[in-house]
C-alpha cells in the first residue's frame, strides 16, 4: 500500500471515528432527555397534587395532568425513537464502513453495542409498566377522583374531561406500540 492510499485509509478512519464519536453524544443526550422527562412528569404531579392541598386552586386543577403527561409522555417516545435508530446506525452502516476499512479481524467491531441480553425483555417490560403508570395512570386517577367527586363538573370541564380521556388512550396506545417487547437483543 503506498503513502497515498495509507493517507486515505487514515482520514476515513479519523471519519469514522469522529461520527461515531458524534453519534454516541448524540445518543447520551438523547437518553438523559428520555429519562429525565419522567422526573418532569412526577415533579409536574406532584405540583398539581401539593397546590391543590394547599388549597391554592380547586380539584379542577388535575384536569391539566392528562395534557402534561401526553406532551412529556410523546416528546419521552421521540427521544427513545431516536435514540433507537442512534443504535440501528451504529449497528447498520457504521458497522459495515468499518469492516470493511478493517477487513478480517478476529472480533466483531462494536459487537458490545449489539451485545444480546438475557434481561433485556424483563428491562422493556419493567419500562412499558413504568411508562403507563407515570404516563397514563397517575394522570388518569386524578381525572377519575375529579369525576368522582360529588359536586357536578360545568360542561367545560366535562368537555376537558373528554378530551383528557382521548389524549391518555391515545398515549397508552403510543406506549403500548413502541414497547418492542419481542425483541432480545440491546
Amino acid at each position: 500500500m503506498d503513502d497515498h492510499a495509507r493517507a486515505a485509509l487514515d482520514v476515513l478512519f479519523d471519519v469514522l471515528v469522529a461520527e461515531y464519536k458524534e453519534l454516541k453524544a448524540e445518543q447520551r443526550d438523547r437518553m438523559g432527555l428520555r429519562d429525565g422527562l419522567v422526573y418532569a412528569a412526577l415533579g409536574s404531579q406532584a405540583a398539581v397534587v401539593a397546590t391543590i392541598l394547599a388549597g391554592k386552586a380547586g380539584s379542577e386543577l388535575l384536569l391539566a395532568l392528562p395534557a402534561v403527561a401526553f406532551v412529556l409522555g410523546m416528546v419521552r417516545l421521540a427521544a427513545a425513537d431516536k435514540t433507537a435508530e442512534i443504535r440501528r446506525y451504529i449497528r447498520g452502516p457504521v458497522r459495515q464502513n468499518v469492516v470493511a476499512l478493517l477487513g478480517d479481524v478476529p472480533f466483531t467491531p462494536f459487537g458490545w453495542e449489539s451485545h444480546p441480553s438475557p434481561r433485556r425483555a424483563a428491562r422493556r417490560l419493567g419500562q412499558l409498566v413504568s411508562d403507563l403508570v407515570v404516563f397514563v395512570a397517575v394522570p388518569a386517577g386524578g381525572l377519575t377522583h375529579l369525576i368522582a367527586l360529588p359536586a357536578p363538573m360545568a360542561g367545560l370541564a366535562v368537555a376537558a374531561a373528554v378530551g383528557d380521556l382521548i389524549l391518555l388512550v391515545l398515549l397508552a396506545v403510543e406506549i403500548l406500540q413502541r414497547a418492542d417487547l419481542g425483541s432480545v437483543a440491546r
